[in-house]
């Protein structure tokens, strides 16, 4: 009988290898992961970095000033690399840098690779890089997936009638198309913006192209697919020079039409680009503007934050003002008409959906709405908010002087498309001088105006100051950083939240001590049963007590207790007036 072994003999013995070592290889892979979800406490390989992360937010122009012109520089953000330090932070988000018309404050990219000459050179941001590395911090650039400057050259090319390589780069419509916008090149559509007019919209694709609109093209077209390398390129590019990650600017707008497949295509989008990141730069972090993290973490990014739109809890919590108020009745208000079941219902439904996955960030601000420091708030109201805001769950992200107090002013100028948000992009102030130690230049080239208060919050001041905002602020990170139940993961469990009362006590568990958080932003005094209480040791207070499970906090009032009683805490306790 005729057989095939003598054939197969020496292929079966190389498909047993080669089976062997492709499992080998899987096992090390899925090895590497477990070993990264491990150190990081997730269910997925992330940076390990972000669990003990505090992010400071800079918005470059209104920072620091090292060549007189009156607009913030790289140089400038260099120079205050050692306050940054200071205040506990770990990592730095610089808005855009890149070079723009700033039509949009720098949001409207012209050249995705060159820094803005009004910031400096790219060797300037080498030299950032290598001075934040030195001292443990991490940049993180903001990336403008969604759009261009009509300067970009991309744009430029595509609007010519002439087919070419960008042709299919941005959203092109027939002029009859309702919202889209004429242009000055040869090309007979017109093209879809995302905000201002002179902002084209880059063109992902659309989820489920409908047949009848020729324009629809699939994100698996090779045109879609070459703008998202386009954007790869870009990453790679600054990556490679020594950034530390993006936050990418409103990251759930790129595919057009995501309401038609639930999302899965932009999905796809971003778990491609967080599939890349892993292999090649572990160590990035992808950070996304959604404001909906049960959506975007699952789909990639490391961390979401909860600011002024779509999902709502922050708006409950703070009011973030914007041009109208987005509620009326916050929970962090004196008047006490705020409800924290508002803010902790839908925030319970984000954590746990999760809790394992990524980290929520809630920031004290950003460059599109209103600082904490508004609605009649002082720092005796800030110091209440940030108790909270740092010692909750997830990454906190402080924006540029909110740590000392700075004001939120609604009717600032409306310079380079800010609208209503000037107020909250003001100059930082460093000292008590005429110019706030921002810049040399003459207070009327200064980018915008400072607060005109004479007794305006500096850094110079507060820093001696032992009960200033700015060293209760030092505390509460200190206290973060060293802890590992108020870390970025520890466990969140609330004590005392009830509908339509004060105050809301929580515990923040996972490491050898448990910490009882209680915030009282009231202007009128709270009491509550809480019966982890017994035996607590107060930590940093102003004014709040307990009497075995009875907890009484003055009006306006904060305090972090040590739920471990069998520790001797007596040289950790502070009192903050």
């Amino acid at each position: 009988m005729f057989s095939l072994a003598p054939f197969c003999e020496e292929p079966k013995k190389k498909a047993v290898k080669s089976f062997g070592f492709l499992c080998s290889l899987a096992f090390a892979v899925c090895l590497i992961q477990n070993l990264s979800a491990e150190v990081t406490g997730l269910d997925r390989p992330s940076p390990a970095w972000l669990r003990d992360a505090v992010i400071y937010q800079v918005y470059p122009q209104s920072f620091c000033d090292t060549d007189g012109d009156g607009i913030g520089d790289l140089r400038g953000v260099i120079a205050k690399l050692d306050y940054i330090k200071s205040l506990g932070c770990t990592a730095i988000w610089l808005n855009p840098v890149f070079d723009s018309p700033f039509g949009d404050a720098g949001y409207d990219v012209r050249d995705y690779k060159k820094i803005a000459p009004r910031y400096g050179t790219n060797e300037d941001v080498r030299r950032l890089f290598a001075a934040a590395h030195q001292r443990g911090l991490r940049v993180i650039f903001d990336l403008v997936a969604g759009h261009t400057s009509v300067q970009n050259r991309w744009f430029v090319e595509s609007e010519k009638s002439e087919s070419n390589a960008y042709s299919g780069f941005y959203l092109w419509v027939p002029s009859s198309e309702p919202g889209s916008v004429a242009h000055v090149g040869g090309r007979p559509e017109r093209f879809i913006k995302n905000f201002f007019d002179f902002q084209p919209a880059l063109y992902y694709g659309y989820a489920k192209p409908v047949a009848s609109n020729p324009w629809e093209r699939s994100p698996n077209d090779p045109q879609s697919l070459a703008v998202r390398e386009a954007i790869r390129d870009v990453m790679k590019y600054w990556l490679d020079m020594g950034c530390d990650g993006f936050r990418v600017d409103m990251a759930s707008s790129l595919i057009k039409g995501s309401d038609r497949d639930d999302g899965a295509a932009l999905r796809e989008l971003w778990g491609d680009y967080r599939g890349w990141l892993n292999r090649n730069y572990p160590e990035a972090v992808l950070i996304s503007e959604w404001s909906n993290p049960a959506q975007a973490i699952p789909a990639g990014f490391d961390i979401d934050f909860l600011i002024h739109f779509n999902e709502p809890p922050y708006q409950h919590l703070l009011d973030p003002w914007i041009g109208k108020d987005t509620d009326p009745n916050p929970f962090f208000d004196r008047e006490g008409h705020g409800d924290i079941r508002e803010f902790l219902d839908g925030y319970l439904k984000l954590y746990q959906a999760t809790r394992h996955l990524g980290y929520i960030a809630m920031p004290t601000g950003n460059h599109d709405f209103s600082r904490p420091r508004f609605h009649g708030r002082d720092e005796n109201d800030l110091k209440v908010i940030y108790t909270m805001l740092f010692t909750m769950p997830g990454v906190p992200f402080i924006y540029y002087g909110d740590e000392i107090g700075m004001r939120y002013f609604p009717d600032w100028p409306k310079k380079e498309g800010a609208m209503w948000r000037g107020g909250c992009r003001t100059p930082m102030q460093w000292d008590g001088s005429l110019g706030a130690g921002f810049s040399t230049a003459a207070l009327t080239n200064y980018y915008l105006p400072l607060d005109p208060d004479p007794l305006r919050p500096n850094v110079a001041t507060q820093a001696g100051q032992s009960d200033s905002l700015l060293n209760f602020v030092r505390r509460l990170i200190a206290l973060r950083h060293a802890n590992p139940s108020l870390d970025n993961l520890g466990g969140f469990e609330p004590l005392y939240a009830e509908q339509n009362k004060f105050p809301f006590v929580y515990r923040r568990t996972g490491g050898p001590r448990d910490f009882i958080i209680c915030v009282n932003p009231t202007g009128t005094a709270q009491t509550c049963e809480v019966k982890a209480l017994c035996g607590a040791h107060p930590v940093l207070t102003n004014g709040a007590t307990h009497e075995g499970s009875k907890l009484t906090m003055p009006p306006v009032s904060y305090a972090v207790f040590d739920s471990s009683p069998e520790l001797n805490l007596s040289a950790s306790i502070h009192k903050s007036p």
